[in-house]
């Protein structure tokens, strides 16, 4: 799955999320719950590179230092949608 914004700069391509990449992203952000917000995005895309949710580009955890503030709040809203859609089964119902 690709995530684009060319209006900020993002082109993220994710891997297939399977059991393992959500059990890994959750673990690491059930600590940062009562963030503020800002911080709560930014940790939102550094567990989700620490977990391997994200095929291209190589990106390290430092690199989301460097983002603008509204890249962060954009991408991380994203990630936080593909989270919840990964365990939808309404579908299903």
């Amino acid at each position: 799955m690709q995530i684009k914004n060319e209006e900020l700069g993002i082109d993220v391509v994710l891997v297939e999320l399977l059991q393992h990449h959500i059990e890994k992203f959750t673990e690491k952000m059930k600590p940062n719950e009562a963030m503020p917000m800002p911080l709560y995005r930014g940790a939102t895309i550094r567990s989700a590179i620490e977990s391997g949710w994200i095929h291209s580009p190589a990106w390290v955890v430092a690199d989301v230092n460097n983002m603008k503030p509204k890249a962060v709040r954009w991408l991380a809203g994203e990630l936080a949608n593909i989270y919840a859609s990964s365990m939808d089964v309404s579908s299903f119902l």
